[in-house]
This record gives C-alpha cells, sequence and structure tokens, in this order.
C-alpha cells in the first residue's frame, strides 16, 4: 500500500503500455493474415482458378455423352457378361461367386516386384522377353505371328488360361502382394500398386490366340481368351479393366481372321461389338473423371443414381478416391476465410460408403477406416506447402494437373 501511495501513476501507465503491445501484435497478426489472403487469392485468380473451371467443363460438356453410354451399357451384351462391372446396381452388395485369385495370383507376374520376401509368384513373365518384343513389333498386324509361334520363335506359358472357366471374377487383393499393403494398411499411389502386368497378360492372349489359328481349335482360343477379359473386369482395378477391354479387342480381331481363312463359321461366334467396348472404354475413364472432390454436386448426383451405379464403378473407386483423400488436408481447411472444398469432400465419402457396400477393394476399406490416405508436400518453396491458405493453392495447382479421364471423349 506505501509503494501504490508513494508511486499512483505507476499501475495504469504499465497496463496501458500492455494493452498497447497486445494491440499491435494483434495488428501485426491481422496484417500478416490479410496479406496472406490477398496474396493467395491473387495467385489463385492468375494460376489456379483457369485450370479448375477447365476441369468442370469438360465435366459438363461430356456429361450427356457420358450418361448415354452409362445406359447403353447397362443393357449391353457386355453388360450381360459382366454385370457387377458394366451394370451394377446400388443394392447388389459383395460379389461371393467363385475366386480365380487363388488360382491365378501365384501363376502371374506381378508389376512392379512383390515387397514380400515368401511370395510365390512368377519370377519371369507370361510371355518370354523376346517373344514379347516380336509380338510389339508385328503391331497390328499381331495375328500374322502365328507362323512365327508354330516355328518356335514366339514362346509363352499358357497353362493359366486352362483354369479359367469355373471362375466368375478374380480376387487381386487376396493371396497376393497386395496382403501386404492391406495388413499394414500402407497408402500408394494407385499407379505403382503391385498388379499382373497388363502387358503380359495382353501378349499372353495375343499368344493363346495366335495359337487357335494353329492348333484346330480356334473356338478354344476365343473362349479362353473371353473368359479371361470377363475375369480381369472383375477385379476392381482400373489398370487391369482397361486391359479387359483391351482383350475383348484382341478377340475380335482373331475372330476376323479366323472367319477370313475359313476356319470357323461367322455365325458360330460371337464377339462383343466394336462400338460397346469403344463406349466401354470412355465411360470407365469418365467415371473416374467424375469421382473428384471438386466436382459439382449436380453432375455427381446424376453420375451415381439411387438405383444403378456408373460404368466400372468399384475401379474407378480404387483409382481416384485414394489421390483424392490423400489430398483432403490441404483442401478442408478450417482457418478463418481459408478456401475450402469441404461439401466435395463429403459428397466423396458418401460414394465411399457406397462403394463400401457393393465392392471388396479390400486395400481402400483397411485404408479408408483409419484415414491412412497421404500425399507428399506439393512441389512448393518450404514453407509454403505447410502454411494454411498456400498449401490449399499448391494443392489445387497439383489437383488440376492430374489427368481429367476424359482423353478418350475428347479424340471422338
Amino acid at each position: 500500500m506505501e509503494k501504490l501511495r508513494k508511486n499512483p501513476g505507476k499501475r495504469p501507465s504499465s497496463l496501458i503500455s500492455r494493452l498497447k503491445s497486445v494491440l499491435y501484435f494483434a495488428s501485426a497478426c491481422f496484417t500478416l493474415l490479410a496479406f496472406n489472403i490477398f496474396g493467395v487469392e491473387v495467385l489463385f485468380h492468375r494460376h489456379i482458378q483457369g485450370r479448375l473451371e477447365q476441369v468442370d467443363a469438360i465435366q459438363e460438356s461430356f456429361l450427356e455423352t457420358y450418361l448415354a453410354d452409362a445406359e447403353f451399357l447397362a443393357n449391353s451384351e457386355l453388360a450381360s457378361e459382366s454385370a457387377s462391372a458394366f451394370a451394377p446396381k446400388a443394392e447388389q452388395g459383395t460379389v461371393t461367386s467363385l475366386d480365380a485369385g487363388n488360382s491365378l495370383n501365384p501363376l502371374v507376374y506381378w508389376n512392379p516386384n512383390p515387397l514380400q520376401a515368401d511370395h510365390k509368384g512368377r519370377s519371369e513373365p507370361l510371355v518370354t522377353p523376346k517373344s514379347r518384343e516380336t509380338i510389339i513389333r508385328l503391331g497390328e498386324d499381331w495375328m500374322n505371328g502365328r507362323s512365327a509361334f508354330e516355328r518356335g520363335r514366339i514362346q509363352a506359358d499358357l497353362d493359366l488360361f486352362k483354369l479359367l472357366h469355373p471362375f466368375r471374377f478374380w480376387d487381386i487383393e487376396h493371396s497376393s502382394p497386395i496382403d501386404y499393403y492391406v495388413s499394414k494398411r500402407k497408402f500408394v499411389l494407385p499407379s505403382t500398386l503391385p498388379v499382373p502386368e497388363t502387358l503380359d497378360l495382353i501378349s499372353a492372349a495375343k499368344v493363346r490366340l495366335m495359337k487357335g489359328a494353329t492348333d484346330g481349335a480356334p473356338h478354344a482360343a476365343l473362349r479362353e481368351v473371353r473368359k479371361l477379359s470377363m475375369l480381369l473386369l472383375e477385379t476392381e482395378n482400373f489398370q487391369l479393366v482397361m486391359s479387359g477391354l483391351t482383350a475383348l479387342e484382341l478377340e475380335r480381331r482373331a475372330y476376323r481372321e479366323y472367319v477370313d481363312n475359313g476356319w470357323i463359321q461367322a455365325e458360330s461366334w460371337k464377339p462383343i461389338n466394336q462400338n460397346t467396348t469403344t463406349r466401354a472404354v470412355r465411360a470407365a475413364q469418365a467415371t473416374a473423371g467424375y469421382l473428384r472432390a471438386l466436382t459439382r454436386p449436380e453432375l455427381l448426383q446424376q453420375v451415381i443414381s439411387k438405383n444403378r451405379l456408373p460404368p466400372a464403378f468399384c475401379a474407378a473407386v480404387n483409382e481416384q478416391l485414394p489421390l483424392e483423400f490423400a489430398i483432403e488436408d490441404q483442401l478442408t481447411g478450417l482457418w478463418p476465410w481459408e478456401r475450402h472444398y469441404r461439401p466435395g469432400y463429403k459428397q466423396l465419402r458418401e460414394v465411399a460408403e457406397q462403394a463400401k457396400s457393393v465392392c471388396r477393394i479390400k486395400l481402400f476399406r483397411a485404408l479408408d477406416e483409419k484415414r491412412a490416405f497421404y500425399a507428399e508436400d506439393p512441389h512448393a518453396p518450404w514453407p509454403l506447402a505447410k502454411l494454411p491458405y498456400f498449401r490449399t493453392l499448391f494443392a489445387l495447382r497439383d489437383w488440376s494437373g492430374w489427368p481429367t479421364h476424359f482423353e478418350a471423349y475428347q479424340r471422338r
């Protein structure tokens, strides 16, 4: 009390000084925040907004054609053989028919090499590298390689074709190198996940059709390649689904060769129409193109109807949603006025839940349960990739640079 009486003005002066310091600090923080937001918005409108608008314009411009393709495929000859891939029902549930995985996974060549030391898969491709080179050099005239096959210049292990008949689908995530990623909940980009090498499978299909031209049993070759195609369509893997559609093209090419040479009667076999496979390829790709965080809700609601899911839905989920969820943290920020896309991610979460109810998608399911999707920091000067506002900007830049999956529509 004595000190206060001797210095009556000291305490108020100190309090005012502290309040001024707090005010200056708050003003500096607010100024820095405003500067950050202003700078990010300038960069967004100058470098990013145009890209995002371009993706949106592409999605909208092909929607009508895509929906027509989806309707066509749901009632096509392809759907009658591969309903869960090209006419999937929203209430169908997971496939429970006979699985080819236990038989085929150890017999195919996986790429990249598996991480598990105890994996007992093939150590070399079905088609020898030299034979593959020969086939590649033949290009579109690959059926002319049948003479080289007869002379033993094209060699391949075709035993797996004898095992295909009893199976309904092919689970590549069970008793395979992918088991490791499922058990560890280890995230890798879909493009780098180990899968049966597609070029090897396509080369093997070509050799099997060559053999059908030389062994007097062309119908058996057509049946076996058709069966391989259907199993590939049921793998729920985007690369392998595309390979299955490619194998159907090979089957049709061999069929014409067999008919033209009088080895079979035209009416004795019915290949999948080229119009069907063409529409299937572009629609399957576009399904992945619509499963994106920035897709407008009104577009996605038309793509995924209440009664029918889009073409190659499970494969598209496996292909695209891991990428979208890997940058979710950067695009759903909670800082004041930070640009975010939480509504888009909410609808993708709904898509993920629907996929988990109708697809196997074991690795995706395991990662999604623990929110174990992650991405490397965007390519940006440190520490901008970590800072609020700026992290969103660089994540959007990366997002807009990903494939749109509408290239097939743009080429037509």
